[in-house]
């Protein structure tokens, strides 16, 4: 067991053994909540908070720092006790945005359930996810970059069969190797 490892498996029973603060306090350890609670307070669209939190250190270590499940239980744990303060809204928000820089096939359940919650722009960040360009593969041949992208939507896998339903196609963008 790496270090890594120990320390979540550590922190997760710590968790789970006390209240709803401890793992506030291990989050926000790892979060620069000032510069989030700024962010969050003057964003006015989903699209907004999501590009910008992405954008900030403090997501990717947590991202980096978090195994995909533990985020998810993180996740659960903070939206079902969630209050009405700045800090458990941001500390959700930054939760959820972390888990978007896991992998795909690791999160992609987890998002196509979010709307589910009830948290404002849990619908919105869904959408914005799962219908997100995945870079499925990238080679170069004969001095020319090719990058295959996957426009995925949730529908596409969920077996609906609804006229609504969108599947949009895969796309190659070519690039001049210089």
């Amino acid at each position: 067991m790496t270090f890594l490892e120990h320390n979540t498996t550590e922190f997760l029973t710590k968790m789970q053994q006390h209240e709803n603060t401890d793992w506030k306090a291990e989050v926000s350890k790892l979060l620069d909540l000032s510069a989030l609670e700024e962010i969050f307070l003057l964003a006015n669209t989903a699209p907004y908070l999501y590009k910008t939190f992405r954008r900030t250190l403090s997501i990717h270590r947590l991202s980096r720092e978090f195994q995909t499940d533990q985020l998810i239980s993180l996740f659960e744990g903070a939206v079902r006790k969630i209050d009405n303060s700045l800090r458990d809204a941001v500390l959700v928000y930054s939760i959820v945005i972390a888990l978007t820089l896991k992998d795909y096939s690791e999160v992609r359940q987890f998002f196509a359930g979010l709307d589910g919650y009830d948290f404002r722009w849990s619908e919105e960040l869904k959408g914005i996810f799962m219908c997100a360009p995945i870079v499925v593969g990238a080679y170069r041949h004969d001095d020319k970059y090719r990058v295959k992208t996957d426009y995925s939507s949730s529908t596409k896998d969920s077996g609906d069969t609804s006229a609504t339903k969108s599947v949009q196609p895969k796309i190659d963008v070519r690039e001049e190797a210089r």
